[in-house]
């Protein structure tokens, strides 16, 4: 099930394109275009007016967020919510993406980790490479 919405998503915003064929280290641009559900090729051209390069990373993504929580768009989860407590280790870790999802089944969020970005929709992770292992750096709810 998760698969099949995963391939309709993709099919919705027309991720498989030629813009998208071509392209690489495109988190930031897939994470846009499936958080807010908008074509990959419109995502792509807001983020390429807002300084990100063909085929580079954004590394304006900070400032892009904090634009989106000003308008409304995005509301930042305290640390609490993505901050687990490791009896082994003793101590208070962020959790991963995994065991995020698994925290929260219901709800959109924009996760934010050293460097990478993913989207998460009612539990299903999107995103071209396997990142449950990564730790979560920042949380934004979609609103």
């Amino acid at each position: 099930m998760d698969e099949w919405f995963k391939i309709f998503i993709n099919c919705i915003i027309g991720y498989y394109n030629c813009i998208a064929f071509h392209e690489k280290n495109d988190c930031s641009v897939y994470t846009i275009s499936t958080a807010f559900l908008v074509p990959y090729t419109i995502a792509h051209r807001f983020l390429q007016e807002n300084g990100r390069n063909f085929q580079r990373a954004y590394y304006n993504w900070d400032i892009l967020i904090k634009d989106l929580e000003k308008k409304g768009l995005l509301k930042r989860l305290p640390k609490r919510e993505y901050q687990t407590y490791y009896k082994y280790k003793r101590r208070i870790h962020n959790m991963t993406i995994g065991t995020f999802i698994k925290e929260h089944p219901k709800g959109n969020y924009i996760i934010t980790t050293s460097e990478h970005v993913v989207t998460i929709r009612d539990g299903i992770l999107f995103d071209r490479i396997n990142s449950l292992k990564y730790r979560v750096q920042y949380a934004h709810k979609i609103k």
